[in-house]
């Protein structure tokens, strides 16, 4: 069921901690650069790297441990 994938997808990225969800809501939703992100943040660009890096594997691990549907957590 795609809306509730899509519903815990957003469950999901609300548990993450602060920083890294802004880094990766940044990056991978709203399609800014790591170059940018590192401006607004005044972190290093490989830093605003590392947390969607962070993001995507903590994101898998909850999708799968909640049973949602594989494909999603890839």
């Amino acid at each position: 069921d795609t809306k509730h994938s899509y519903e815990e997808l957003l469950k999901v990225i609300k548990k993450l901690p602060p920083m890294t969800r802004n880094v990766f809501n940044l990056f991978a939703v709203d399609g800014y650069a790591h170059k940018e992100i590192a401006s607004i943040f005044e972190i290093s660009v490989g830093t605003s790297k590392w947390h969607v890096s962070d993001a995507r594997k903590k994101l898998k691990q909850m999708l799968v441990s909640n049973g949602v549907n594989e494909k999603i957590a890839r």
